[in-house]
């Protein structure tokens, strides 16, 4: 048995090219919403692991020249959609075994995964619990949602290293789901600057696809009612899963947007809306780190998340998504800019590519002992 290496000595031997083999994937049908944390991920990792990644043709535009990849897309098609999905991911896991056999990696990287197939996981690679680390996106509100998740969770919760992002969800991941502390890593979300200048359109927009539905009805049957938004000639635009409205100040659209739409629509709003369900408890929104990483600031729901930026970042991060709320923001003169760029800055520090790095580095030195000698 290896004894477990220190970062310090991980970086040594990074710099002698003593590098882990990486397998990268998810084992599960491909979402559009992780791609480009995906992407940050494998440009990161891609510096300090001898990496090879699997995703559909196409999927990574951009790829570092160290990085092998193999295309690969679950094709199973079935009537019942969580057999598909399960089915899906089973797909995605006999493809990682088969390369495993070939390749011998060090370490298996699922980016996002299925609880029901993960269970299986432990009888398909050898010394499962240092080698497969699995990225937790939702994980933990579906298994609030669902107890048979919870039990399939137990079966091998233990049995693997889980990966969260940020450090509160990690820590909170430990508490709530009574994990061990030395199975349990976590990275800073990574920014996302754009480098376009647009002119402002919007005051307040929420185009995130896990907005609240009904609080968007609500907000369309007030401004039906009253209008306000309309008097005060404040400009909002939010994503719906099942509204449309326009009055011209009001405006809500169904649909998926293009990556590029998204982020010009981002850039030409003076706030970010977070209006999201109390469902989304335990996980992190892109939405928010978009937001930051372009100094716009948000407004969201009473949500852990929130709560979280709010006390980290008051000047940048509010709760309050009451028409009444938005009014108030709109009005408010005692906003302190000054403040607000200092938080602007203090969240990319904390989320620079640096401590990308040292956070991954981390990761693997943690489990190095066995592989790294």
């Amino acid at each position: 048995m290896g004894v477990r290496k220190s970062s310090e000595l991980f970086e040594k031997d990074i710099k002698m090219n003593q590098k882990p083999k990486v397998l990268l994937m998810e084992a599960r049908e491909n979402l559009f919403g992780h791609k480009r944390l995906n992407e940050a991920i494998i440009n990161t990792i891609s510096t300090i692991t001898n990496l090879t990644i699997v995703f559909p043709e196409g999927w990574i535009k951009e790829l570092p020249e160290n990085v092998k990849y193999y295309s690969f897309e679950p094709k199973h098609k079935c009537m019942q959609k969580n057999a598909e999905q399960i089915i899906k991911s089973m797909e995605c896991m006999r493809f990682a075994r088969e390369l495993d056999k070939k390749m011998h990696f060090d370490y298996i990287f699922f980016s996002a995964s299925n609880v029901f197939a993960m269970v299986l996981s432990r009888m398909m690679y050898g010394m499962h619990e240092k080698r497969v680390l699995i990225l937790h996106h939702n994980i933990s509100d579906q298994l609030d949602e669902s107890v048979i998740k919870r039990i399939c969770f137990e079966i091998y919760k233990k049995k693997t290293r889980h990966v969260l992002i940020e450090d509160f969800m990690k820590h909170s991941f430990i508490k709530k789901h009574h994990v061990p502390e030395t199975l349990v890593y976590s990275f800073p979300h990574p920014l996302n600057v754009m480098n376009q200048k647009f002119q402002l359109e919007y005051d307040y927009t929420g185009i995130s696809n896990s907005n609240d539905d009904e609080w968007i009805r609500k907000i369309i049957s007030k401004e039906e009612q009253d209008g306000v938004l309309r008097k005060n000639r404040i400009r909002m635009l939010l994503r719906s899963g099942k509204y449309k409205f326009d009055n011209g100040f009001l405006t809500v659209f169904r649909g998926r947007l293009e990556e590029s739409e998204y982020y010009e629509i981002i850039m030409r709003s003076r706030v970010i809306l977070i209006p999201f369900p109390k469902t989304f408890k335990y996980r992190i929104s892109a939405s928010v780190v978009d937001a930051f990483s372009n100094r716009k600031k948000v407004i969201g729901s009473n949500i852990p998340l929130i709560k979280k930026y709010e006390k980290d970042y008051p000047h940048i991060c509010k709760i309050g998504i009451h028409m009444s709320d938005i009014i108030r923001d709109y009005y408010d003169k005692n906003q302190n800019d000054a403040k607000a760029e200092r938080e602007f800055l203090h969240f990319s520090q904390r989320h620079s590519q640096e401590k990308l790095e040292k956070a991954f580095i981390n990761i693997f030195s943690e489990n190095a002992g066995e592989f790294l000698k």
